[in-house]
């Protein structure tokens, strides 16, 4: 199931007539996935906008028996949280970097991107982030057991409409300035 943060242009109000007239949409439209990246990182890093529900002791207990932090996935966003000491078996969503990086990098494999004629999505394709999208209860860990996983959702922040925003009106401004 892919899971998918979706920035709608309707979203942007006013400006949404000025995106649909502005000459160079596909470029725009790379430049929302940018921000949508980037936000979905700031996410990562602050535990969620707002926070997300804090893992239970038997979950850091585990990661931590288990040797996680492990690195399986050779990635900036990985190696940014490494040399900021931010990458802990206490972190949210992060055991090896697989979803930061399927959600952060438009070069991993399960990182889904589109961009629409009226919308750009971001996302996952990785089997578990539904998981924690959506949250989950019943049977963990093969059915040895009955849980709640939390949903942990990754969405558009105030912040990141903020700067699609900004990134609308220079565009807006560079095609009104070809335009003269």
């Amino acid at each position: 199931m892919r899971i998918l943060a979706q920035m709608d242009v309707s979203e942007i109000g006013a400006q949404a007539e000025a995106y649909r007239v502005a000459m160079d949409g596909e470029l725009f439209k790379k430049g929302v996935a940018d921000i949508m990246r980037a936000d979905a990182m700031r996410q990562f890093q602050a535990g969620g906008v707002p926070q997300w529900d804090e893992l239970s002791p038997g979950t850091v207990k585990r990661k931590r028996s288990a040797g996680y932090v492990r690195k399986n996935r050779k990635s900036a966003a990985v190696e940014k949280l490494l040399q900021e000491g931010n990458f802990r078996p206490e972190n949210k969503l992060i055991s090896t970097g697989a979803l930061l990086t399927s959600w952060t990098d438009a070069k991993d494999n399960f990182h889904v991107e589109e961009l629409g004629d009226e919308d750009v999505s971001i996302g996952s394709d990785l089997i578990y982030a539904s998981t924690h999208q959506l949250g989950y209860s019943g049977p963990l860990f093969g059915g040895r057991a009955n849980g709640t996983i939390p949903a942990r959702p990754i969405r558009v922040t105030t912040r990141g409409e903020q700067e699609v925003s900004k990134l609308l009106e220079k565009v807006m401004k560079e095609v009104g300035e070809g335009n003269s």
